[in-house]
């Protein structure tokens, strides 16, 4: 996962062209040379034991910033060592932050895991009183109206039970959002959309965690429709139903479901 709308149209790819081009051209100078010239890529791994080509290049970059290892802890120039709280109210999410403390240490960092009640982490996220907390990235589709509460600095501000949750102010993020709230079709909407996902990458304004790579539904087709749709009438709350389909049914694996061989309408909401 490397886009803020992976798996969807919205999201970025390859190099910025076309419309998506010109909304982000009068803000190149505000902008990461690369972002124009190069495909916006994350180090890979295999996912086993420690990926030791991706330690040593953040090892590479620790030093270039002035950082350097003391008695195995990372320290800076004044000696002050590299450590951080991540806040979290899940202990759910604790199996994704301790692979992640884990590999801090091996380069000296100490990340400090604090799991606290939903009160004081709504009231600390609210003030913005943190360091560091973990957070699921949902949007809707399309992203439209609530890309404000997201990216904008209308929704930076203490105080305000936003999702700028890494309070992001940035004059060319602020304009793509107002393009993308302006669009009037789904082709403006893509490119400004399209847009927003290069900065925020660019600008490395969060640590992806983790990701779902596969969908995780199943579904069971032994439904269908009646021939006749004016057999389709369902009355309040029901705006949809599934009618059972034979043909269907008899294409699955066997087995016990006799109750349910029937070819009449099942009141059953879809």
């Amino acid at each position: 996962v490397i886009s803020y709308f992976q798996g969807s149209v919205f999201a970025s790819s390859g190099l910025p062209t076309g419309a998506e081009l010109k909304l982000l051209e009068p803000h190149r100078d505000q902008l990461p040379d690369r972002l124009f010239s190069q495909e916006f890529e994350l180090p890979k791994g295999t996912g086993y034991g420690k990926d030791r080509r991706a330690l040593i290049r953040a090892r590479e970059l620790l030093t270039e910033a002035g950082w350097h290892i003391n008695r195995g802890r990372l320290v800076n120039t004044e000696g002050k060592p590299l450590e951080f709280e991540i806040m979290n109210y899940n202990s759910a999410f604790q199996r994704v932050l301790l692979p992640y403390t884990e590999t801090l240490k091996r380069l000296g960092i100490k990340g400090n895991i604090r799991l606290m009640d939903s009160a004081q982490f709504i009231r600390r996220r609210r003030a913005r009183d943190f360091e560091a907390l973990i957070w699921p990235h949902d949007l809707l589709a399309p992203p439209t109206t609530h890309l404000r509460s997201y990216f904008h600095s209308w929704a930076a501000n203490r105080g305000m039970m936003t999702y700028n949750i890494t309070n992001i102010r940035h004059p060319t993020i602020d304009s793509l959002v107002e393009s993308a709230e302006r669009a009037t079709s789904l082709t403006e909407l893509t490119a400004a959309t399209r847009a927003i996902d290069r900065v925020l990458q660019w600008n490395y304004y969060n640590i992806l965690l983790n990701g779902v790579d596969k969908q995780r539904f199943l579904h069971w087709d032994k439904f269908g429709r009646p021939k006749r749709e004016d057999l389709a009438v369902y009355g309040w709350p029901f705006v949809e139903g599934w009618w059972f389909d034979n043909d269907k049914a008899s294409r699955l694996p066997t087995i016990d479901d006799s109750e349910n061989a029937t070819s009449a309408p099942q009141d059953q909401a879809g």
